[in-house]
């Protein structure tokens, strides 16, 4: 969605796209090169060192420095991308039933305004489509939608179902490096949890009724993007499939509030935060949600026995004792 990360960092926390059969960037790392706290460097694989390999995809940043990569990739290919806007409930039937036909597609929900986006995108050999130039100020419109509803809490269903009226139904097709990424300039805060994929619809379902319910001003939408499980260590998909739903809040507000109510939410479908995203779960609630997090905290004191990886939010994280 957005092509602004370090590709060290992306891994780290296992960020991600859409697509029920493609798992997150860690996923495809096929070898990695580390630098440990004592200054010895360190080459694994699946074939050498495999623990210490699982773990190392999605370290956190906190089992050493990693200076080399080898990804598993592919030929450069052309995407056409279809983006549409549609009521909730037709958003949903079709995110289940494309759920394994479409190679990605991805939902942004505005729960007030009974409104969705829809985009899905799959490998072509079409011709490009030419460049649209923006015939609007998209950032400058949604950031006067966010203020007003920061101001004017009860503006929110209305400035929400105007959404259709500026995402016209629109196809491209171009090279995916164009195609992907969208410019993100409007600042918000997020959080994000994925959730078993079985039960990815029912969360959002919940997340939707509970978000209105509460008396507080939101704009941004929530987002749906599904997820291949993959064999890392502490992956958000580690050893199961999953369903990412990102919450976010216009940065000039308070996001505290609405985070509250809804990280509740997805822990009762045993979601599991991004690493990379806010979220207040600390050592002892992440134990529960990855079965082999009791193996990544034994090799992180084999490769770093004093620690020198672990900020205080590190060691508060991996509920390490200072």
């Amino acid at each position: 969605d957005i092509n602004l990360q370090s590709l060290a960092g992306a891994i780290a926390t296992a960020t991600h796209g859409t697509g029920a059969n493609l798992q997150s960037l860690s996923g495809y790392v096929c070898g990695l090169k580390l630098v440990l706290a004592d200054g010895s460097v360190v080459s694994c694989s699946a074939a050498q060192d495999r623990e210490l390999f699982d773990a190392a995809r999605v370290s956190l940043g906190t089992l050493g420095i990693v200076i080399e990569l080898t990804l598993q990739n592919r030929t450069a290919y052309k995407l056409a991308a279809e983006t549409r806007v549609m009521s909730i409930a037709a958003a949903c039937d079709l995110l289940s039933a494309r759920r394994d036909l479409d190679r990605h597609i991805e939902c942004f929900v505005f729960p007030y305004g009974d409104t969705a986006i829809v985009k899905q995108m799959n490998i072509t050999t079409d011709a490009d489509t030419p460049p649209v130039e923006p015939s609007i100020d998209e950032d400058a419109i949604l950031e006067f939608a966010a203020e007003t509803v920061r101001r004017l809490p009860f503006t929110q269903g209305v400035l929400q179902k105007l959404v259709a009226a500026f995402v016209p139904h629109s196809n491209l097709v171009g090279p995916a490096e164009r195609v992907f990424p969208s410019p993100r300039l409007l600042r918000f805060n997020e959080m994000e949890y994925t959730v078993p994929m079985a039960r990815g619809m029912e969360c959002l379902e919940e997340v939707i009724t509970v978000m209105r319910n509460l008396d507080i001003g939101v704009f941004f939408p929530l987002e749906f993007r599904y997820i291949a499980a993959d064999d890392t260590t502490l992956g958000m998909c580690s050893e199961r499939a999953g369903v990412a739903i990102s919450v976010h809040q216009y940065h000039r507000q308070d996001y505290r509030e609405l985070f509250a109510a809804l990280e509740p939410v997805f822990r009762r479908y045993q979601g599991r935060p991004h690493w990379g995203k806010l979220h207040s779960l600390q050592g002892a609630e992440l134990r529960e949600l990855y079965p082999r997090w009791e193996t990544f905290l034994t090799l992180r004191r084999r490769v770093d026995p004093h620690a020198r990886f672990l900020n205080p939010y590190a060691r508060t994280l991996l509920g390490v004792p200072a």
